[in-house]
């Protein structure tokens, strides 16, 4: 939580053969800073004001004794930020009130489940062309994070995306699926990310909305969590488009369900059919080039060496495959100076099962790999012209090998990247 904090005023005065010193602090406030869709309660507010101490100095016998005024200390400025958090009004308080666009719910609500009633196409304003299925099964109440310390109660909109079409890239962005909100005391409910306990949704199958990019044609299950402020609060509505600008809103109904349904999932076809992917493993075919278009003054070359399988973690809760790619990095342009910056490395990505991989890092041993004179590719902080052996770890989850389709340097969400074969190799290659 984000916290704001009060000034600390001080005030000296000297009178006469004394010094008399007094101080006015004004005690720091904490004000939780509510993200867009609304936030938490007001903190106490304590002032204090010490009371004024006076001394004398020494003076001679023969000086007639100084009587001192007696002291009156400022009054302690108010603004409109310091006036008193625990004064309520009989119409709503801060806990209850909800930031963010006006909401009117509508008597009529569209119903979850419904095959027919639940499911839509969506197709994304940002872009030209990408468009998914969806489909909205219902609404799971969900116990609150051990964190969470506010009184409230946590729910979440279940369902399903599909892929449909892409404009360009290998992958539909998560941040190309529908808007989600949940309306309630006409405003909008905050995310319940980081105050909802979503693990039951996790066990089942189902991944935060935006967790996962995938192909065409390849089925996730997904999962939207919202908190409301009050024990006794209840979600009024799952909205799906963009509540700011009022436009094409549609309103589902929140009654919620016992459980998240076993919806059918499906992967699509693979992304490498019909292409032709680049080799691994080959230092004078297996190059790339780069350079991001946040950093366009810094570039970087490289090879692809291939895949390496890694264990899992032996403390990980995870059930699935690790996979290291492992290469050359090489910086040819910094923007300033001679060294390299880590952060302006390309993008390396892993297609399998219609999926994009996540990071494996924190999930996959790496041991073996930092002991040949690998580095992690965000370590890559070297000379220009000089190389730097990288891996970059990926977590497949699943008890099944998965079915490898490309690697991927560059961004997987355009047409800007190169494609190389995902061939795992049988051990570690040697460095240098």
């Amino acid at each position: 939580m984000m916290t704001t904090r009060g000034r600390t005023g001080a005030l000296a005065i000297a009178l006469l053969l004394g010094v008399v010193t007094a101080a006015c602090a004004e005690d720091s406030k904490v004000s939780s800073v509510r993200s867009e869709q609304g936030g938490g309660g007001p903190d106490v507010t304590s002032d204090s004001v010490p009371a004024a101490t006076t001394s004398t100095a020494p003076t001679e016998a023969t000086e007639p004794e100084v009587t001192l005024p007696e002291l009156t200390l400022p009054s302690v400025p108010t603004t409109e930020d310091d006036t008193d958090d625990t004064a309520t009004d009989d119409t709503a308080t801060e806990d209850t009130e909800y930031e963010g666009p006006v909401v009117e719910v509508p008597s009529e609500l569209t119903p979850m489940g419904d095959p027919a009633a639940s499911a839509f196409s969506w197709e994304d304003s940002f872009s030209s062309g990408d468009t998914l299925d969806a489909f909205l099964a219902g609404v799971v109440e969900l116990p609150l994070d051990d964190y969470e310390e506010r009184d409230g109660r946590c729910f979440a909109a279940v369902g399903s995306f599909t892929g449909t079409a892409l404009s360009e890239g290998l992958v539909v962005s998560s941040f190309r699926t529908p808007p989600l909100y949940g309306a309630v005391a006409g405003g909008i409910a905050e995310s319940g990310f980081g105050s909802c306990d979503t693990t039951s949704l996790e066990t089942a199958g189902y991944e935060w909305t935006y967790d996962v990019a995938t192909t065409i044609g390849t089925t996730y299950l997904f999962y939207e969590p919202f908190f409301v402020v009050g024990a006794d609060a209840t979600l009024d509505a799952v909205v799906v488009g963009d509540v700011y600008f009022g436009e094409d809103l549609t309103f589902y109904d929140a009654t919620s369900i016992d459980a998240p349904p076993a919806l059918t999932t499906q992967v699509g076809p693979s992304v490498a059919d019909g292409l032709t992917l680049t080799p691994v493993g080959d230092p004078s075919l297996s190059t790339f080039t780069y350079a991001s278009e946040y950093s366009p003054d810094d570039a970087w070359s490289g090879t692809i060496a291939g895949l390496v399988e890694l264990p899992v973690y032996d403390y990980s809760a995870e059930t699935g495959h690790c996979y290291a790619l492992l290469g050359t990095l090489v910086p040819t342009k910094v923007e300033e100076g001679t060294t390299s910056s880590p952060y302006t490395t390309p993008e390396f990505s892993v297609i399998a099962d219609g999926r994009e991989m996540d990071s494996g890092f924190g999930t996959c041993d790496e041991e073996a790999l930092d002991a040949a004179g690998y580095g992690w590719f965000l370590d890559a902080e070297v000379e220009v012209g000089s190389t730097y052996w990288f891996y970059s770890p990926f977590f497949i989850p699943g008890d099944a090998l998965p079915r490898m389709e490309v690697v991927a340097v560059g961004s997987t969400t355009d047409a800007d990247h190169v494609l190389f074969a995902p061939t795992v190799l049988p051990e570690v290659p040697a460095v240098g």
